[in-house]
């Protein structure tokens, strides 16, 4: 053991300078924050993820509605967790789910069905409800796009779709994505299709 009574350059290397300390502890709560989020900042990001992908889905179904001049159709299944958007055989009687020319995802080309609950970015988000209100009081968990872009009512009947005019009623239709206590709602405009996350 050396002792420091006397200054020599020995001694002048035995500790950490202030800076060098300082500089340790910033990187290190810097390093902290990044690594090791808070669980609510993580539940915000899914929560906050889960609804972009929504919005998403809902203002696609409604561009290739416009851009086709077709009837296009975003659905949620509160079960699974599934969003999936398609495109109507109207041809059929009663219209149904045109299979053999899926709506792809704009952006890896693939068909437009995702589940939510599995998706990397909102792991472990549900669907708290799923509810497009029409003037007849009837609700839905899907939602059409006409060729102006205005939302109509598709009725699930079995495996076909009905599809009728009726357009919301005042209130807003909505799709409410929850995860440990936090929810986020997405709404659509009953006459514009407007699709916002308030």
């Amino acid at each position: 053991m050396m002792s420091c009574a006397a200054p020599s350059r020995a001694c002048l290397r035995c500790g950490f300078t202030l800076v060098e300390m300082l500089l340790t502890v910033a990187l290190l709560a810097l390093v902290a924050t990044v690594v090791l989020p808070g669980s609510a900042g993580v539940a915000q990001a899914r929560v906050d993820a889960a609804v972009n992908e929504v919005a998403a889905a809902l203002r696609f179904a409604q561009s290739e509605a416009i851009r086709t001049a077709d009837f296009r159709v975003a659905g949620f299944d509160s079960a699974s967790g599934r969003v999936h958007v398609f495109a109507l055989d109207t041809t059929a009687s009663p219209p149904s789910e045109l299979t053999s020319m899926p709506v792809q995802h704009p952006t890896d080309h693939k068909n437009y069905d995702l589940l939510l609950t599995t998706s990397s970015a909102s792991v472990g988000v549900a669907f708290a409800n799923v509810a497009f209100t029409f003037s007849d009081s009837s609700t839905s968990t899907q939602l059409g796009f006409d060729a102006s872009g205005a939302p109509v009512r598709i009725q699930t009947g079995g495996t076909t779709l009905a599809m009728t005019d009726a357009v919301p009623t005042g209130s807003n239709g909505q799709v409410t994505v929850s995860l440990a206590g936090l929810q986020r709602s997405v709404k659509v405009d009953a006459v514009t299709g407007r699709v916002t996350t308030p």
